[in-house]
């Protein structure tokens, strides 16, 4: 999660937003309802559609919101809005898509809590109280003191382990543990052999270690995975079918992030906590803990995503309710008093991150009007819908420019760059194909030079095992820069690589919409 402290940088958006408040579709299979007819359903397989004027809303604030998102060019991938059960608005924009998954980050948490709350309802657990290194006797671990030993699950749900941990959202710096986790051999050994800060239950501050350790808890005591687990448990119960979820280096689930989830399935699971954990008559995630784990237990006056409090591993919302809240703007905000579900996926960086904590608040609940259905005007659903299905759409074309010189001197000659990896292009008739070489495996991919960035199978170059999408396109910078901007629909990334070439040689320099200022170079010469 990324540590944004300036309240003015906040402050800014609001007044934007309330400034653009007062001035001026998806294809997919879901059967439309309206508000007085049968709500008794459960969204098993998919949602219910509903106008939102049918389930008290207005759609000319919805209107504003989508186009204040367009028009400020806020990297927002998709919108879901839940109200009393059924999907009254749906927003993905191009290229993402409502069937692709996407990686919701520290969301994960959420999820891991709920895991903890069924094992221990299932037996599995004995209770929160129980002391963490007694689930790692494996282990020899380092700086063993009586505050380590004193350590109990419910000072990992809580945020409050006391471990000597630094994570203030500068995720790649030296400074991070979670980086100096993640480039250990072992990290459940790494978080476990951490010296001690303070003691257990005593102050709050952000560690994904201490969730992580969670799903080593679980999976030690299962005799199964904790992915198997919570198929079996929570997500097969609830319709959730298309997922992924990544292990660390031991083959251990990773606690504190790693899943990866449709809009809707995310949207899915804050509804099985609006219904305090049932579904369709059958106990999901244990009443009591859905009640417990949303409570403010902690104060988060440093929060690295949240100000309002802590529960077990769920943020308190500034507007009422509780959220699931993910690195780049991955958001499951539940709302009871509105009963309400939405759900963001995204690509945010620096103080964008609580932006739609603020969309929420600035447009999604002034847009509820009633707790009854509205006086409908099919003007303002016919414009909502108009917008909705702009956005999604492919943009148009721009004429392609004539190519320089290097591009012919370049076109498919294979590059080798310093860790060995190789590609070519294959410039001809304003076309682009990119080959990438790995290994005895090779992979084209049609590069697009008319500004449009198009949707291309990546097949295992990406997070997931199979069936990465990355949306692309590619120009000439100068006569000698050629520059690649891409985007992985499953990811929260945007980014550039910019390859220099001179002669035999090429210089490729890449940079992230996360850390803009981070550039990476490396250099090649041809094969």
């Amino acid at each position: 999660m990324k540590n944004y402290r300036s309240i003015k940088m906040v402050f800014v958006i609001n007044v934007l937003l309330l400034a653009f408040v007062f001035t001026g579709c998806n294809n997919s299979k879901k059967e439309t309802i309206s508000q007085n007819q049968s709500q008794d359903y459960w969204p098993d397989s998919a949602w219910r559609t509903s106008s939102p004027e049918d389930q008290g809303m207005d759609s000319e604030m919805l209107y504003k919101m989508i186009d204040f998102i367009r028009e400020q060019q806020k990297d927002i991938h998709s919108l879901l809005i839940i109200r009393n059960g059924y999907l009254v608005t749906e927003a993905n924009f191009y290229p993402y898509k409502n069937d692709h998954k996407h990686v919701i980050n520290s969301c994960t948490k959420s999820i891991m809590s709920s895991l903890i709350g069924i094992s221990i309802d299932d037996g599995k657990l004995k209770g929160i109280d129980e002391k963490v290194l007694s689930y790692f006797n494996g282990y020899d671990i380092k700086n063993l003191d009586e505050r380590k030993k004193s350590l109990e699950i419910k000072h990992l749900l809580t945020m409050t382990a006391g471990l000597d941990w630094v994570e203030e959202g500068d995720y790649g710096s030296p400074t991070d543990s979670c980086k100096q986790m993640w480039d250990s051999d072992d990290q459940i050994g790494f978080i476990l052999n951490r010296p001690m800060k303070n003691n257990p239950g005593t102050e709050f501050y952000y560690n994904t270690g201490a969730s992580h350790l969670l799903s080593g808890i679980l999976h030690n005591s299962l005799g199964k995975s904790t992915f198997d687990y919570s198929k079996e448990k929570l997500f097969d119960p609830i319709g959730i079918k298309d997922i992924y979820w990544e292990s660390d280096k031991k083959g251990i689930n990773i606690g504190g992030a790693g899943i990866y989830m449709t809009p809707s399935d995310m949207a899915r699971f804050g509804y099985l906590y609006l219904k305090e954990g049932k579904w369709n008559g059958k106990q999901i995630v244990p009443q009591k803990w859905v009640e417990t784990a949303t409570k403010k237990l902690m104060d988060t006056s440093s929060g690295l995503a949240g100000r309002h409090g802590y529960g077990y591993q769920w943020w308190q919302n500034s507007f009422g309710g509780y959220s699931a809240r993910g690195y780049g703007g991955q958001y499951i905000f539940v709302i009871p008093e509105h009963e309400m579900i939405v759900a963001f996926t995204s690509g945010l960086s620096g103080y964008d991150f609580y932006l739609p904590e603020t969309l929420v608040e600035s447009f999604i609940i002034p847009s509820i009007k009633s707790q009854s259905k509205l006086n409908s005007d099919p003007s303002k659903k016919d414009h909502l819908t108009k917008l909705l299905k702009e956005i999604s759409t492919e943009p148009k074309s721009k004429p392609i420019p004539e190519m320089p010189v290097t591009a012919s001197q370049i076109s498919r000659k294979v590059f080798v760059m310093e860790d060995k990896s190789s590609f070519k292009f294959d410039f001809k008739d304003k076309e682009c194909t990119l080959t990438i070489y790995d290994n005895d495996y090779e992979h084209k991919v049609p590069v697009s030079l008319d500004d449009v960035m198009r949707v291309v199978d990546m097949g295992n170059f990406g997070p997931l095992p199979t069936n990465n999408k990355t949306a692309l396109k590619g120009y000439w910078s100068d006569e000698k820069t050629f520059v690649i901007v891409s985007r992985e629909l499953q990811d929260i990334h945007v980014i550039e690589h910019m390859y220099s070439f001179d002669k035999d040689s090429v210089i490729l320099k890449t940079s992230s919409n996360m850390s803009p200022g981070n550039l990476k170079e490396s250099k090649g010469s041809i094969k």
